[in-house]
């Protein structure tokens, strides 16, 4: 198991403030219930939802999973676009266990075993589409 989170908040923010400090935007107790940024990793972490948000996709997650308004999506953009993010395809995969990422709750899944990979997806079908492509694995050719 790779990851974990430490604690789950269900805190509804009634109002929404940030400050600028040191030309960066400095998050309030009030943000830091909804997004938090792990420097070790440069994931942005939805806090609520316990899972990594691809900064392509903040604005459009803050929206459909929170119901957030217009002017708090947009405060949550501007504090998440100081932070130097990977995208999905540039998270590694450790082969080894880690320390547990904060704020990520832990999952079953599943790893490639074929030589030298080791990738690590969340779902039977997802490691499968993975084997197929990368590794032209087949069903008939059975467990690797």
């Amino acid at each position: 198991m790779y990851y974990v989170s430490t604690t789950k908040t269900n805190v509804k923010p009634l109002t929404w403030h940030h400050t600028i400090y040191r030309n960066h935007i400095k998050p309030t107790i009030t943000m830091s219930a909804y997004i938090h940024y792990n420097q070790d990793y440069s994931l942005l972490i939805c806090k609520v939802h316990q899972c990594t948000v691809s900064s392509k996709f903040l604005a459009r997650h803050f929206f459909e999973e929170h119901k957030l308004d217009i002017k708090v999506r947009q405060d949550i953009i501007n504090y998440a676009s100081q932070f130097a993010t990977v995208k999905p395809s540039e998270v590694g995969y450790p082969t080894e266990k880690i320390t547990p990422i904060p704020y990520i709750k832990i999952i079953t899944g599943f790893q490639c075993q074929y030589e030298c990979c080791g990738k690590v997806l969340g779902t039977l079908v997802s490691i499968k589409g993975h084997c197929k492509v990368e590794h032209d694995w087949k069903a008939k050719d059975g467990e690797k």
